[in-house]
């Protein structure tokens, strides 16, 4: 009963605080969550915790790492394939913005990879550079109390910091959600609501609700300083103001963050780390403990081209074998890098024991034709450990459980120089579903590290 009563007072706070995203169906397992709904966070023990802490520094260290990478390919010091691949199908203006000395140096303030459980440990299937579900992540900090859990559930106030991080005390900033974004905005403005009650202003906005004139960006009358982009790079042409906003933070009218730099946010890099003829660059950038932790933390993947070069040491040595496998013999999937709509939410994956082998060897053919303008990488495929899942049933007024697998998404906010784990955000989808992500089907929970009073 006890349980139970958890869930419907979540289930209550979720309808209160306006955080519902647009469903394509309603939820049967609960009144007003998009999602069903945990009674406990997801636990982790000591050890696993320890490693997420750890996790930040080692990834803070890679954006560094690709961003002088990407640098020096540019200027033909290491292999220039690296910045040709990178820069593949991206606007030209876009390029040259990116290297604004208004950039220089810039990574993402906010670092969110997704990781898996396996046998073998966390291994991190993507890195995103846009991260989604902070208000939500923050909102059940606020609800999950009674856990101990992983970051003291810092999340709105470790964003906070690193936005104020940027400007100064009496400079203004926004969040600026974009309509492809738009199923963070209710759960943003909630941030937003939550960080007011606290004295802070940091608005959640829509693009069109800017004025910008005379090189000033406002909003009812209030210049702003600092934008968190909320949008997409492959999504400008759709969004009202975003490249004027862009070339203001070029001229350093204004900052923006994360920095418009689409060389960041490609799933290449983790193609590029494996890379046989980078490892050199990676460990003088890295250094070799960094980056053994990262090549054991990041899945083999390799670069979908038909250079020999790029595609040095991929799997089976040769496309021509790879297209020719069993399904037994394919543990692997295919992913858009980056600048694409189908490069997010798993909407371009291709996972390879689901095709006959006449299909994989055409669907790898159709990509390999979009090396050029839209790369795909292809990532060896990571088999999570099962995990049992509790939820709330609305329906029944009762706690069921099934069979599962996990996303675990951790939160790294960049404040000072220094990396800051504020929590970390469980999601739990059945085992028959291929990509884990929040559908209605699956749990969302905070996650809390177990300690002798609290037990799964």
């Amino acid at each position: 009963m006890q349980c139970l009563e958890a869930c419907q007072r979540i289930d209550a706070a979720i309808g209160h605080a306006r955080i519902l995203r647009p469903l394509a169906r309603p939820n049967p397992d609960a009144r007003f969550a998009s999602f069903r709904i945990g009674p406990t966070p997801y636990l982790i023990n000591p050890e696993q915790a320890n490693q997420l802490q750890q996790m930040g520094q080692h990834l803070k260290s890679f954006y560094r790492a690709m961003e002088e990478l990407y640098r020096l390919s540019k200027h033909g010091d290491v292999p220039q394939f690296v910045a040709q691949y990178l820069d593949a199908g991206k606007p030209a203006w876009l390029v040259e913005l990116a290297q604004a000395e208004a950039f220089r140096g810039q990574i993402p303030h906010i670092i969110r990879p997704d990781l898996l459980l396996t046998a073998d440990g966390w291994k991190a299937t993507e890195l995103d550079s846009v991260p989604g579900s902070m208000g939500l992540l923050s909102f059940f900090e606020q609800v999950y109390t009674d856990w101990p859990l992983v970051g003291a559930g810092r999340t709105a106030a470790a964003m906070a910091a690193a936005l104020a991080d940027l400007i100064s005390p009496a400079e203004q900033a926004a969040i600026v959600v974009s309509d492809e974004c738009g199923g963070y905005r209710a759960e943003t403005a909630w941030l937003s609501r939550h960080w007011q009650e606290a004295g802070l202003l940091i608005p959640t906005l829509r693009p069109e609700q800017l004025t910008i004139h005379n090189d000033q960006v406002r909003y009812q009358g209030q210049r702003l300083l600092l934008i968190y982009r909320f949008f997409e790079l492959f999504d400008l042409d759709n969004i009202p103001n975003a490249k004027e906003l862009l070339y203001l933070g070029a001229r350093g009218k204004i900052k923006i963050t994360p920095p418009p730099k689409p060389y960041l946010e490609e799933k290449m890099w983790f193609a590029f780390l494996h890379h046989p003829d980078l490892q050199g660059d990676w460990e003088q950038l890295l250094g070799r403990e960094a980056l053994t932790c990262l090549q054991e933390l990041i899945p083999p993947t390799w670069l979908l081209c038909r250079d020999p070069v790029a595609f040095a040491g991929g799997p089976l040595g040769s496309l021509a074998k790879l297209k020719q496998t069993s399904r037994r013999q394919r543990p692997y999937v295919l992913k858009p890098s980056g600048f694409s709509p189908l490069a997010w939410g798993g909407h371009g994956f291709s996972r390879g024991k689901d095709y006959t082998t006449g299909h994989w060897a055409k669907t790898i053919d159709d990509y390999l034709a979009l090396a050029s303008t839209s790369p795909y990488i292809i990532q060896a495929y990571q088999q999570s450990l099962p995990q049992i899942a509790r939820h709330y049933e609305h329906t029944s007024e009762s706690i069921a459980t099934f069979e599962g697998k996990l996303r675990l998404c951790p939160y790294y906010f960049l404040q000072n120089e220094q990396i800051t784990l504020s929590g970390a955000l469980a999601t739990l989808v059945p085992l028959s579903k291929p990509i884990i992500h929040g559908m209605t089907d699956a749990v969302m929970v905070p996650t809390a590290v177990t300690n002798d009073s609290h037990q799964s």
